[in-house]
This record gives C-alpha cells, structure tokens and sequence, in this order.
C-alpha cells in the first residue's frame, strides 16, 4: 500500500530545515532550532500554506531567512513480514460486517 503526502517547509540557505519556533515571553524575540534531516522539520500542510494565512509563512520565511519548499514524500506500507496491510476499517457499520465475517469463519471451523 503506497501512501502520498505534500506539505511545505522552511529551508535556509545552509540547507537546514526549520524544526521549532517559540516566542520569548515579554520580549521581542523568539527562539528556533534547526534540523538537518527534513524529516525533522516543521510542516506546514500545502493546503494550509497556499490558504489565508499565506502572507504569514511567507513573513516567516523572510523572518527566518528561508525559502519554503514544497516536500512530496511517498510511503511504502507493508506488514512486518513484507505483506500488503489490510485496509483500515472505515466506520462503525465496517466493523460490524467485519466482525460478522470473522464469526461466520469461526462457526465453519
């Protein structure tokens, strides 16, 4: 089963990514650190940062002195002995048919 995700984050021009931002009680500053791996980082949801409050992250990017990049990340899910994963049950009337599969199996045996 292969999974998709795109989200933006924050790149300097070191190549390190954005990973925490606080700002400092009572004083014009903030604290930030950064990270190596993009895994670390920040993410900010494509659909998020494309919305209404675009002008903020672009005002953070600049804050930061950083480029925001578009990540888009492809996962590769299987069970533990290399099997596809079965599909999560979607809602309560899933389970329920689920369940009585699994007794209709059972009373076979």
């Amino acid at each position: 089963m292969k999974q998709t995700n795109t989200f933006i984050v924050l790149r300097n021009k070191e190549g390190i990514y954005l990973a925490s931002y606080e700002n400092n009680k009572h004083v014009l500053t903030y604290s930030a650190s950064w990270a190596s791996d993009v895994e670390d980082a920040l993410r900010i949801p494509e659909e998020w940062y494309h919305g209404k409050h675009r002008e903020k992250y672009l005002a953070m990017a600049k804050l930061f002195n950083a480029e925001p990049i578009k990540v888009q990340a492809e996962y590769t899910l299987t069970t533990l002995d290399g099997q596809e994963p079965a599909e999560p049950v979607e809602d309560t009337e899933d389970v329920k048919d689920s369940f009585e599969k699994l007794l209709d199996i059972l009373a076979k045996d």
